[in-house]
């Protein structure tokens, strides 16, 4: 399950297709590096996944109330399935280094500190 993605926050969503046996191929999501869910799937009359259709930002066939509202930061395509540690590597990479609240604070103290001392060396 995905969880509430709706929540003002920023995600990574990665969907991996996957070539199979038997004219078949495995869809399989992930949000913020983490599996959501996996289908398998057939391919279509072609035998090639050229005749499905693709939607970025909405829910392929349905009506505009479905469409996505907001922004996509990036998007990229590999010429390759990615693993899962590759998944959750690009994820932490994608986020980086975000300072706890207490770190942040820690160094707003410290930098008052410092302008107190300043200042009581100037007078």
């Amino acid at each position: 399950s995905a969880g509430n993605i709706n929540d003002n926050n920023w995600h990574t969503l990665t969907m991996v297709l996957k070539n199979e046996t038997g004219g078949f191929f495995s869809q399989t999501v992930y949000v913020d590096g983490n599996q959501a869910g996996t289908s398998l799937l057939q391919y279509g009359a072609l035998g090639v996944l050229a005749d499905a259709s693709f939607s970025l930002g909405a829910i392929r066939g349905s009506a505009s109330a479905e469409k996505f509202v907001g922004e996509v930061a990036a998007l990229r395509f590999d010429d390759g399935a990615l693993t899962a540690s590759q998944i959750s590597s690009l994820h932490s990479d994608y986020l980086g280094v975000i300072p706890e609240p207490s770190t942040s604070l820690l160094m707003g103290i410290g930098a008052l500190s410092l302008l107190v001392i300043r200042r009581r060396r100037a007078v």
